[in-house]
Formats: C-alpha cells, sequence, structure tokens
C-alpha cells in the first residue's frame, strides 16, 4: 500500500512482494481457442488450479496446447488452531489469486470443439467457482 503525504511524493512501501509483476499470459486470439471463463468473484488457491490444469490436460491426451491465464501471487497465512490471540502472523499456507466473472482462467488451442468442451467441463469441475467453457472469438471483442 502506497502512503501518500499531502506534498511531495510517496513514501516509502512496506511490503514491496505484493508489487511484484505476474507472469504475462501468451496472446489467445487464434482462431479455435476455446476458454474456461469464470462467471461469478471468488478466490482460486494454487491447489485447485493445478488439479483443473492436470484434468485437462489428462482428458486432451496430449493434443493440442493448454495455456493457464491466471497466476496465484497473493500469500495467504493461517494460524493454527487453538493459539491464542496475538504472537504474530501466522505461517504462510498456501497462495491465491482473486477471480472476477467474465475473466478467462484457462485456454486450449488447436483442439476440435467437442474435445474442448469436454476436456474444460471435467477442469471446471475442480474449481470452486461457476465457469463456463466457451469459444475464446466472443471474449475479445
Amino acid at each position: 500500500m502506497v502512503k501518500r503525504s499531502l506534498s511531495g511524493p510517496p513514501r516509502r512501501i512496506h511490503a514491496k512482494r505484493f508489487l511484484r509483476s505476474v507472469p504475462k499470459s501468451p496472446p489467445t486470439s487464434l482462431p479455435g481457442a476455446y476458454g474456461l471463463v469464470s462467471t461469478a468473484y471468488g478466490r482460486l488457491d494454487k491447489v485447485q488450479l493445478e488439479a483443473a490444469r492436470k484434468v485437462v490436460r489428462r482428458r486432451l491426451r496430449r493434443l493440442g496446447v493448454l495455456r493457464v491465464l491466471v497466476f496465484p501471487n497473493l500469500p495467504l497465512t493461517r494460524k493454527p488452531l487453538q493459539s491464542r490471540m496475538g504472537r504474530g502472523k501466522g505461517r504462510l499456507a498456501s497462495h491465491f489469486c482473486w477471480i472476477r466473472p467474465g475473466q478467462p482462467l484457462l485456454v486450449v488451442l488447436g483442439v476440435p470443439p467437442g474435445r474442448a468442451r469436454q476436456a474444460l467441463a471435467g477442469g471446471a469441475s475442480k474449481l470452486p467457482l461457476a465457469t463456463l467453457p466457451s469459444p475464446l472469438r466472443s471474449l475479445q471483442g
């Protein structure tokens, strides 16, 4: 969080790890690209994302290219159960990312449409969000 004074540039930032750049995703405007698009707000954990990726990859059977367009870069900390209040922040438990409606999560390129929809539907069953397999041309406009 940037602290601003009334005069002059912003002062120093406490936690710079939150300002790291996220890896850029490859272009997905190729014809025939199918994507798994979220239809709700939510939080996606790195374990959930990896489970969905594995299911889609297994159902495609090495056909086409699978791209993951979200990156869990925010740390999630948890304190142990039955611990008293205070004594600092909890230990790092996992990483997550926030998801908005209409945001593509996974993209499949170079696969027949029926097979792409079937694979993405299998991956959607591993996610805690409401998602919809959709052709990516409709998302680019």
